[in-house]
């Protein structure tokens, strides 16, 4: 049964500011406990009212006055994808005011003890995934939640006292939370989200500064009995954990407490070698040391480790192995929509690599992709999208010698890539941009990457 004290909300007035999956799965519970319901959404397509009216026991303000009046409900649940800076314009200096919260808030508040939250700029699901495939081998109850996949409101009632929740959670979803998880794991944090993606996006931050204030917020309510394990190999990271009050665990080249060395992982006497599990690569790597660490302060023995994560899969469009055709291996990380995620995803190939890149901007430079490529030595870039002029000038300033082109749709690169590789070589989509100038999401896109790489090797293969 849920610990949320659902009974402070009856005949409340609640506004839900934005029809997000988050705050449509706490619809239920507020309804069923007699909450006034209202869903404030600015998005008036038809198709988006029309799938609205189709919730019962709630009222819809649709449209650009979603936001007016907000001073008239009790509680105010926003969702991820709102600027923060809407809602503070539109309650303004009001009064009275309405509590402020989100669905992430309301979990962490009262089952904020169990929960493991992990943040980053990116490699939060693989490492959300690793945490939740060894826990799971070391017979702990445990779910998965957060920006991964379900509102953890949609499997509330499966948790009890000792299940542990881990939850990846965004930027966005942490910017104005006001308690923290009992852990906390912190990733490499740079720069990302300073620009809105598209219309149906709108969310960003608006100075590096604030992005990383917004992470940092997973810690910062935290208590001497918490825990932060962090990537100490990362400046801000490492900042931002320090401000913590929990117990500190660095994990990196570099750090004291958990040592990588190669792929190797030390610490507390312990020695684990991720290699025996199939992981390679300067991230994944990383993302699993931390993922080990964070398991272990959870109560997990070390020798669950390594078949925890032999049970882990990698997400899809999370440098997945779409399989090898005629000797060149596919790779698609459609979700490396950073610049630091393709330069990692690099560092996993030794073999000559052929990289699909572009898309639409976040306002990220590419001067240490440009940098990363030419350390791969990568054979070809083939860009598409808004950033391909950028990505291909940054090349150009360094005197990249390989095949690069631009071409208009993402058939037109896998086309070509197909036509460059030749056996012994891979095919890597990670774009190192975001992909709303041409796709619904980087899912879309790896997607149609993954079905047309596959057509166009297996049609080469029969000729």
């Amino acid at each position: 049964m849920s610990r949320i004290d659902w009974e402070k909300f009856r005949s409340k007035k609640i506004g839900l500011l934005g029809a997000g999956k988050e705050n449509l799965s706490l619809i239920p519970f507020f309804v069923k406990h007699g909450a006034d319901v209202v869903i404030c959404e600015q998005n008036s397509e038809p198709s988006n009212i029309e799938r609205l009216e189709r919730i019962e026991g709630v009222g819809l303000r649709i449209g650009e006055d979603a936001l007016s009046e907000l001073t008239q409900f009790d509680y105010v649940f926003r969702t991820p994808g709102m600027p923060v800076i809407d809602v503070e314009r539109a309650i303004g200096s009001s009064q009275p005011s309405p509590i402020r919260s989100s669905a992430v808030d309301l979990f962490l508040e009262y089952y904020g003890k169990q929960v493991i939250g992990v943040t980053g700029t990116k490699g939060k699901g693989t490492t959300s995934t690793m945490i939740h495939s060894i826990l799971k081998a070391g017979s702990k109850k445990v779910q998965l939640a957060g920006n991964i996949g379900n509102s953890i409101f949609e499997s509330i009632d499966q948790i009890d006292d000792e299940t542990w929740v881990v939850m990846e959670l965004s930027s966005f979803q942490l910017e104005d939370i006001s308690h923290s998880p009992h852990v906390a794991v912190l990733l490499p944090v740079t720069s990302e989200h300073l620009q809105p993606l598209s219309a149906r996006s709108p969310n960003y931050h608006r100075s590096l500064e604030d992005y990383i204030e917004a992470k940092r917020q997973l810690v910062a309510f935290q208590t001497a009995d918490d825990v932060v394990v962090y990537a100490a190999d990362s400046p801000t990271s490492t900042k931002m954990a320090e401000s913590s009050k929990a117990t500190q665990y660095g994990v990196g080249r570099s750090a004291e407490f958990a040592v990588l060395t190669g792929d190797e992982l030390v610490f507390q006497g312990r020695k684990i070698s991720l290699a025996k599990a199939g992981i390679k690569g300067d991230h994944l790597l990383l993302d699993a040391a931390l993922a080990a660490v964070t398991a272990v302060q959870c109560g997990i023995k070390s020798e669950d480790v390594i078949p925890g994560l032999k049970t882990f899969k990698p997400l899809p469009h999370r440098m997945e192995n779409i399989g090898v055709f005629n000797g060149i291996t596919v790779i698609d990380d459609s979700y490396a929509t950073a610049p630091d995620a393709t330069i990692a995803a690099l560092s996993a190939f030794d073999q000559p690599t052929i990289l699909l890149a572009g898309g639409s901007s976040k306002g990220m430079d590419f001067t240490e992709l440009a940098h990363a490529i030419i350390r791969r030595k990568v054979k070809a870039v083939l860009l598409i999208g808004q950033e391909a002029p950028r990505i291909e000038k940054s090349l150009q300033e360094i005197n990249y010698s390989g095949i690069v082109e631009k071409l208009d749709t993402l058939e037109q690169v896998v086309n070509r890539a197909t036509e460059i590789a030749v056996s012994g070589d891979t095919i890597l989509l990670s774009p190192a941009c975001a992909s709303k100038d041409m796709f619904i999401d980087a899912a879309d896109r790896g997607t149609q990457f993954t079905l047309l790489t596959r057509s166009r090797l297996q049609d080469v293969a029969k000729r």
